[in-house]
């Protein structure tokens, strides 16, 4: 496999979790206010599980086009 392209992809999946994560943040400080202990509870973990489910994705896709290689 090309692993420029799996590096290359890898990162696009981790740049779009985060941009994924901070407008999380900015929904959830509308809903409960910047001071709530909640809003950093949920963050962390819908940041975590986005993290979680592109890094798996990112594994899933390197996997196929290896095998087309």
């Amino acid at each position: 496999g090309d692993w420029s392209f799996l590096l290359y992809h890898s990162r696009g999946l981790e740049v779009s979790g985060l941009c994924f994560a901070f407008y999380w943040d900015d929904f959830l400080k509308c809903c409960w206010g910047a001071d709530d202990w909640r809003v950093a509870v949920d963050f962390l973990l819908v940041w975590c599980a986005a993290l979680l489910c592109f890094s798996m994705l990112s594994v899933f896709l390197a996997n196929c086009c290896c095998e087309l290689c």
